[in-house]
């Protein structure tokens, strides 16, 4: 019941011979990644984000008097490096590590956009201009370049993980109880998915706007996600 946990952060099931047994190095622009957490754990309890196969799209929403001259946004992240651990025999104190280069945002693509059901179509000018006011005015990304999630389970069951989210942006870090969702588990496939939302303004970060704020960003944003991680084999169980 335990391993049921390790869907937070989900698995794209790939051959044992490719998969190092050993968890690769973090980002190294954010400190403090806790990589000796996952090189001390238990043989077999530790599992490696699939940063090809996960994502987090992000839903902006505009608002105010000239809302109808704008756009909503939708920004995805994608190569989301992280690892989960799996606590002995229960999903209390399990928990899991992701960073996210915000360089590597995608502002509003068309395949996630027509997910989403947005309503508009932003020009290439658009997309464009958005992502420049994000990672400039908005993030400032030149300062910050990266965010760190934390994740420790509290409790819950199979199909609702109950867990602390530690957010670590812009220089600050906020933290806020979230529900995962389990989709899938194999000996060898997690998948996982759920949502939640938080403020702009929580980070010390100001919604843009323009037109005297006539036009402006949504202080509160949506973020959803699908992770998929695999687990990462003790040297005597790798394949030949």
């Amino acid at each position: 019941m335990f391993r049921v946990f390790a869907l937070i952060l989900g698995l794209a099931l790939v051959s044992c011979t490719t998969h190092d047994s050993r968890p690769a190095p973090a980002p190294s622009t954010l400190p403090d990644f806790p990589l000796e957490v996952y090189l001390k754990a238990a043989p077999g309890s530790v599992y490696q984000v699939d940063g090809s196969a996960s994502y987090a799209d992000i839903l902006v929403r505009r608002g105010g008097k000239l809302a109808h001259f704008g756009h909503d946004h939708v920004i995805s992240a994608r190569n989301i490096y992280g690892y989960l651990m799996i606590a002995d025999e229960h999903p209390r104190g399990s928990r899991a590590d992701l960073r996210l280069e915000l360089k590597a945002l995608i502002v509003d693509d068309p395949l996630t956009r027509k997910r989403f059901g947005l309503d508009t179509e932003p020009s290439q000018n658009d997309i464009k201009g958005t992502s420049e006011n994000m990672h400039g005015k908005v993030l400032e990304s030149g300062n910050w370049p990266q965010t760190h999630l934390q994740i420790v389970i509290t409790g819950g069951a199979m199909d609702a993980l109950e867990g602390q989210l530690t957010i670590t942006l812009h220089g600050q870090e906020l933290g806020l109880p979230v529900v995962i969702h389990v989709d899938e588990f194999t000996p060898d496939r997690l998948t996982a998915s759920g949502s939640f939302s938080l403020m702009q303004s929580a980070f010390g970060i100001k919604p843009f706007s323009v037109m005297g704020g006539g036009l402006y960003v949504e202080d509160t944003v949506e973020v959803s996600y699908r992770l998929m991680a695999r687990r990462l084999l003790p040297p005597a169980e790798k394949q030949n």
